[in-house]
């Protein structure tokens, strides 16, 4: 039987070793854990128990706004098999995802992005009908010095989501469903330059940029200097416009 733990993510911390190697540690807080729903056979074809842990707090989007769950959504996806197992009242509302797949695009920022551009990109052919691109990755897990490490050090690697590749051009691709944060744009441009070599294009394709603010004016200043192409408002632009700003995502700002 496979063993888990339900915690809190606390923050980050580092500790020594006996012989002297430092190792970072992610700090939890673990339990009290409630059951809050349990199947079985007769009802549901199968037997499990969910657990929970914490006080349901208020939900909130990634720039501090209270979210409006639309239950007609939920409702749409339920009846494409996307989501099981709906139950809505007054109160609250909940489901399970089809499969880890399905989980990871609806729940983490960005994961959309990532599929969207990818099937684009491969559905992409020039003049002569040749595809475009001629390799699609998404979540591209690349080890920084590619040594392999004991227990006692940990491997030092970075996630690319999207890398396109062009002949011998690639194309590293930062996606943001939401707030961008300097550190993405850093480690986009430190990862792209070290691994991707002298042509490689740097893109943050990203949504709600216009959105943030004073905050805006400054993303874009860094990505000018730092030579990061932006591709935006991806969730409004036509998607004629789309295939047209992807076709060229390689080609020099």
């Amino acid at each position: 039987m496979k063993k888990a733990i339900i915690a809190k993510k606390i923050g980050m911390t580092q500790v020594f070793t006996e012989n002297g190697a430092l190792v970072p540690v992610t700090v939890l807080e673990a339990g009290p854990c409630v059951v809050i729903q349990k199947k079985t056979l007769e009802n549901d074809g199968y037997e499990a128990i969910q657990v929970g842990f914490a006080d349901a707090k208020e939900a909130l989007n990634n720039r501090g706004e209270k979210c409006e769950f639309k239950t007609d959504l939920y409702k749409k996806l339920f009846s494409l098999g996307v989501i099981s197992n709906l139950k809505i009242d007054h109160e609250s509302m909940s489901f399970s995802f089809k499969n880890e797949q399905v989980m990871k695009c609806l729940t983490k920022a960005g994961q959309i992005l990532e599929l969207i551009i990818a099937l684009k990109a491969s559905e992409l052919t020039d003049d002569e009908g040749e595809p475009v691109y001629s390799d699609i990755m998404t979540g591209v897990f690349i080890d920084w010095d590619s040594d392999i490490h004991g227990d006692d050090c940990a491997d030092v690697g970075n996630e690319i989501d999207v890398i396109l590749m062009k002949g011998l051009t690639p194309v590293f691709i930062s996606c943001k469903n939401g707030i961008v944060k300097m550190d993405e744009l850093y480690k986009l441009s430190v990862v792209a330059e070290k691994f991707g070599g002298k042509y490689v294009r740097k893109v943050l394709a990203v949504t709600e940029l216009e959105k943030m603010g004073e905050n805006e004016a400054y993303i874009r200043a860094r990505c000018e200097a730092m030579d990061i192409r932006i591709f935006e408002n991806i969730d409004e632009i036509s998607e004629e416009k789309f295939m047209h700003e992807l076709k060229k995502l390689w080609s020099a700002n």
